[in-house]
């Protein structure tokens, strides 16, 4: 496993648009950045692994809602060009991280922790009356991505998920990395070793074949309109 490249897209490619979207991003990615978890994360004094721990559980629902995003609405089932192909090979790779945070719950030892298998946490949490809020997001994500089947609209969809990961991952690597020289374990999901050389290359394709794809001032309302789900 090789770590993943996060895309470098929103400081540049101006000379395509007008570049509205990409400054709204911009701005979204700094107001994660700036989250209260983030600040828990890196001050809070317990140990390294009891930190995971209080969080990863509920995390379950959002790695699973990724990859059944990438797996039922990015991918187009008859795919007719070579830009929804593009969009095809890469969805595939993105919706087999989860595989990987199933490895780091066994050597975290939550069935153990909570008494319960991964799949008994997730049908708790997800039915849970408190997640409404992020059902009704999952939704809207799904039916925003069904609705618009333009591949450039695609491509910024799956970017931005992309990004909003980022941050999190950026801090609960160096988090994780303390776990694995602590208690000699393996955590290559949360220490953000995602990518295959195989990811890496379509992640190229993907990126290489939009960026330089002409966004009108619709698609970047649209693209606005995406972030702010």
């Amino acid at each position: 496993k090789v770590a993943p490249i996060y895309p470098d897209f929103v400081i540049k490619n101006r000379q395509n648009n007008d570049g509205g979207h990409i400054e709204h991003i911009k701005g979204y990615q700094e107001k994660i950045s700036n989250h209260e978890f983030f600040k828990w994360l890196i001050n809070s004094s317990i140990d390294p692994q009891l930190k995971l721990k209080s969080f990863i559980p509920l995390w379950i629902i959002d790695i699973m809602g990724y990859r059944d995003i990438n797996k039922y609405v990015f991918t187009y089932e008859h795919p007719e060009s070579e830009s929804e192909n593009i969009i095809n090979d890469y969805a595939l790779h993105l919706s087999e991280h989860s595989c990987l945070f199933y490895h780091d719950w066994k050597s975290l030892q939550l069935d153990d922790m909570l008494r319960w298998s991964a799949s008994d946490t997730l049908e708790f949490i997800f039915l849970n009356a408190d997640m409404d809020r992020h059902r009704e997001n999952i939704v809207k994500f799904s039916l925003f991505g069904l609705k618009y089947r333009d591949p450039v609209i695609r491509f910024w969809f799956m970017m931005i998920l992309e990004l909003s990961g980022k941050e999190f991952f950026s801090h609960v690597r160096n988090v994780a990395l303390q776990v694995e020289s602590k208690y000699n374990v393996s955590l290559p999901y949360l220490c953000g070793f995602h990518a295959t050389e195989n990811e890496r290359e379509a992640y190229h394709n993907i990126y290489e074949h939009f960026i330089v794809k002409e966004v009108s001032l619709e698609q970047s309302e649209l693209i606005i309109q995406i972030t702010d789900v």
